[in-house]
């Protein structure tokens, strides 16, 4: 895992309040479809979107599976 990513795990209660926030942001926009999910994740960093997609993947696995089905290539649009 990426130092900058496993910082914002680890990091300040502020960071990790931001991250959940976020987390249920993309959860929302999941329900809305790929528009709603592809418009949420536009505006974050690539940092942001790999670490809502880790605890997306921690807390909600079968909701991160769906996600992938939804959108091919899902991975490539949270950047590198």
């Amino acid at each position: 895992m990426p130092a900058s990513i496993y910082n914002h795990l680890i990091h300040p209660v502020g960071i990790q309040s931001s991250i959940q926030t976020s987390l249920q942001m993309l959860r929302d926009a999941i329900v809305g479809g790929v528009e709603a999910v592809k418009a949420t994740i536009s505006r974050w960093s690539c940092d942001r979107c790999w670490c809502v997609v880790l605890l997306l993947e921690e807390v909600a696995a079968t909701e991160l599976r769906k996600l992938e089905q939804m959108i091919p290539g899902f991975y490539g649009c949270l950047g590198s």
